[in-house]
C-alpha cells in the first residue's frame, strides 16, 4: 500500500484545466515582478542614488517580495500535486522523486551558474568600479570557485558556514530553501506510515533534510516562506480530496474579490509603515486568494479560452526558472555596457530594454537546458536501473 492510499481514497481532482494555466500565469507574473524589482534598484545604484532611499526599497522591494511569495505558493502546489499523483499511480519512491527534483533544479542551475560566473568575470574586467559598487548588494564581490561550489551543493547560508551567494546571484537563497523543503517533504510522504517513521533510517533522513527549513523558520524572517510552501501543499490536499470545493465554487464570486481587496489594503499598510520583509498576514491573504482560485477553476475551462493564449502562457512559464536565476547578472552587464559607452539610458527605456533582453536570453538558454529536464530525468533513471540490474545479476562462473 503506498503512503497516499493509506490515508484513504483520493478523488481524481489533480491539477488540470484552467487552474493549471492560472498557476503558469502566476509564475510568469511572479518572475517578471522579481525582475522589475531588481532593475530599478540596480539602475538607481548605478546613478548613485542612496541605497536606503525609499524609492529603491519600498516599491520595488515589496514587488519582489510578492513575486517570491507567489513562487513558493506555486511550488508547494505543483510539487505536492505531482508527488501525490505519482504515488497514487504506484511504483514511485524517494529515489525516483529525488531524480525528478534533481533534474528539474540542476538542469537550469548548473548552466545558469556557469553563465553568471562568465558575466561576473566580464563585468569586473570591463568595468571594475561598477562591479564593486553593485555586486555586494546582490551577492558578494568575491568571484570564488568555492562560493559557486557551495551554492551548487545547496550549502550557502547554512550555519555554521554562512557562505554568501556569488556576485549577482543573490536570489539563490530562495532556491536553497526550496531544495531542502523538496527533500524533507518527499522523504516525509514516502515514509508516511507511522511504523516507517519510527525507523531510525526514516527519522535520521527527515531530520537531515528538515534541519535547514526548521532553522530558518525559527530564526530568520525569510523562514516565513517555509509555511508559505506548505500552504501550497494544503491547497493540493483540499483540491485532491474535494474539501470545501463546492462551497468555494458557490461563493467564489464573493470571496475572491474580498481576498484581493484585503491584499491591497495590507500592501498599502505595509508601504505606509515601512515593512519590507516577508510577513504572515500578507502571506495568509495571498494564500487564501490562490486557494480560492485554484479550487474554483480546477478541472474547468472558464477563464483561458483559446489554444494560442494558453500556449503563450505555457511558453512564458517554461523558462521562468532560468530568467529568475540569470536576470540580475544580465541587468548588471547591461549597466556596465551603458556606463562604458555613455548611453545614459533613462529609467523607463532601461526597464523596457532589460525586460525584453532578459526574457529573450533566458528563453534561448532554457530551450537547451531547463526545458530538457524530463530527458535528463529519464536518462538518469535508465542509468540507475541498468546499474541496479548489474548489481543483482548473478556472477558468471569462472572458466
Amino acid at each position: 500500500m503506498n503512503p497516499v492510499s493509506a490515508q484513504g481514497p483520493i478523488r481524481n481532482n489533480y491539477l488540470s484545466g484552467d487552474a493549471s494555466v492560472l498557476l503558469d500565469l502566476l509564475r510568469v507574473l511572479a518572475c517578471e515582478m522579481v525582475v522589475v524589482s531588481h532593475i530599478i534598484p540596480l539602475y538607481l545604484l548605478y546613478k548613485n542614488v542612496k541605497y536606503d532611499n525609499s524609492l529603491i526599497w519600498m516599491g520595488p522591494t515589496n514587488l519582489g517580495i510578492m513575486g517570491v511569495m507567489l513562487f513558493f505558493f506555486i511550488s508547494g502546489i505543483v510539487i505536492s500535486n505531482s508527488l501525490f499523483k505519482k504515488l497514487q499511480a504506484g511504483n514511485y519512491g524517494f529515489g525516483s522523486y529525488f531524480i525528478d527534483r534533481f533534474s528539474r533544479i540542476y538542469s537550469g542551475l548548473v548552466p545558469c551558474l556557469i553563465i553568471i560566473l562568465a558575466l561576473d568575470i566580464l563585468i569586473r574586467a570591463i568595468n571594475a568600479p561598477l562591479f564593486y559598487l553593485l555586486s555586494p548588494r546582490f551577492g558578494t564581490s568575491s568571484i570564488s570557485i568555492d562560493i559557486f561550489l557551495a551554492n551548487l551543493l545547496m550549502l550557502q547560508m547554512m550555519p555554521p558556514f554562512h557562505i554568501p551567494r556569488p556576485p549577482f546571484a543573490e536570489l539563490l537563497w530562495t532556491l536553497n530553501i526550496e531544495w531542502w523543503l523538496y527533500m524533507a517533504f518527499g522523504w516525509l510522504i514516502v515514509f508516511y506510515k507511522p511504523k516507517n517513521m519510527l525507523k531510525v533510517k526514516a527519522m535520521l533522513g527527515f531530520l537531515l533534510f528538515s534541519l535547514y527549513p526548521i532553522y530558518l523558520a525559527a530564526t530568520n524572517y525569510r523562514g516565513t516562506l517555509v509555511p508559505v510552501w506548505f500552504f501550497g501543499v494544503l491547497i493540493t490536499a483540499m483540491m485532491t480530496r474535494g474539501i470545501y470545493a463546492e462551497q468555494i465554487r458557490k461563493y467564489f464570486k464573493y470571496l475572491f474579490p474580498i481576498a484581493i481587496i484585503l491584499i491591497a489594503i495590507r500592501m498599502s499598510i505595509d508601504l505606509h509603515i515601512g515593512i519590507i520583509y516577508y510577513e504572515y498576514v500578507l502571506e495568509l491573504l495571498a494564500g487564501c486568494a490562490i486557494l480560492l482560485a485554484v479550487i474554483n477553476f480546477n478541472g474547468k475551462e472558464e477563464i483561458f479560452r483559446g489554444a494560442r493564449l494558453k500556449g503563450f502562457i505555457k511558453a512564458m512559464a517554461s523558462y521562468s526558472y532560468t530568467l529568475y536565476l540569470l536576470h540580475v547578472a544580465m541587468i548588471a552587464a547591461l549597466l556596465a555596457l551603458d556606463d562604458i559607452y555613455g548611453l545614459s539610458c533613462p529609467l523607463p527605456a532601461f526597464i523596457a530594454i532589460s525586460l525584453v533582453l532578459t526574457n529573450v536570453v533566458a528563453y534561448i538558454v532554457a530551450y537547451f537546458t531547463e526545458m530538457r529536464y524530463r530527458r535528463l530525468a529519464k536518462w538518469i533513471k535508465d542509468k540507475a536501473e541498468k546499474a541496479r540490474l548489474r548489481l543483482l545479476a548473478p556472477a558468471r562462473p569462472s572458466v
